[in-house]
């Protein structure tokens, strides 16, 4: 149930928040939330490991997409906080 507050958090830090670099962090706390959900729902596909002679195994799909979405994220991230700050060293 952390994915829940999570989503939360982030859905209320991009509401609230005024800064463009807030709502970006929250708006990365939102897809972290989203990315724990799916993870979550993907593990109750089976019990055993993805492993080769156990019965019932877990799909490991669901985990590589997000484990693949979480990359992408943090390179989107990377061009958005380049843009939101403008050039400017701080």
């Amino acid at each position: 149930m952390i994915y829940v507050l999570l989503i939360i958090i982030g859905l209320f830090g991009i509401i609230v928040n005024k800064g463009k670099l807030k709502q970006l962090l929250s708006l990365n706390i939102l897809a972290l939330g989203v990315v724990v959900f799916f993870v979550n729902k993907g593990s109750h596909l089976g019990t055993a490991p993805p492993l080769k002679g156990f019965s019932n195994p877990v799909d490991p799909l669901p985990t590589v997409l997000m484990l693949t979405t979480i990359v992408v994220d943090v390179a989107v991230t990377g061009l958005a906080l380049a843009l939101v700050m403008g050039g400017r060293k701080e």
